[in-house]
């Protein structure tokens, strides 16, 4: 993958095994370096989420500067996204939050990935 062959050229430990840690930045060794690459995940995660139709995902109220700010985790096995006062779990679990809007709009993002 991209992140195990940047790994490899910069000699980071363990890009194979640890990729899902370092694009998550949960491991900061490459996002300390490319701060573009955490800006571009998250750019096309939010594009991903403005080509998703309208009542997918209704806010209970009005989002700030401060709620698009997605904090990415690996969770045993797959990857979690907060935002926008929301648990997404990308694999369509349900968050923390139960919410069915949540899965939707998973289930949306899900298929852009031809997933």
């Amino acid at each position: 993958t991209f992140m195990e062959q940047l790994g490899l050229c910069l000699g980071v430990d363990a890009p194979r095994r640890e990729a899902h840690l370092l694009i998550a930045g949960e491991r900061p060794d490459m996002i300390e370096l490319f701060l573009e690459l955490a800006w571009f995940r998250d750019v096309v995660f939010l594009w991903k989420m403005l080509l998703m139709p309208v009542n997918i995902l209704k806010p209970e109220r009005k989002w700030g500067a401060a709620d698009s700010l997605l904090q990415w985790r690996w969770e045993k096995d797959h990857f979690t996204v907060h935002g926008f006062d929301l648990k997404l779990a990308l694999d369509g679990r349900r968050g923390s939050d139960g919410g069915n809007q949540a899965n939707r709009f998973l289930a949306g993002i899900r298929q852009w990935l031809g997933g």
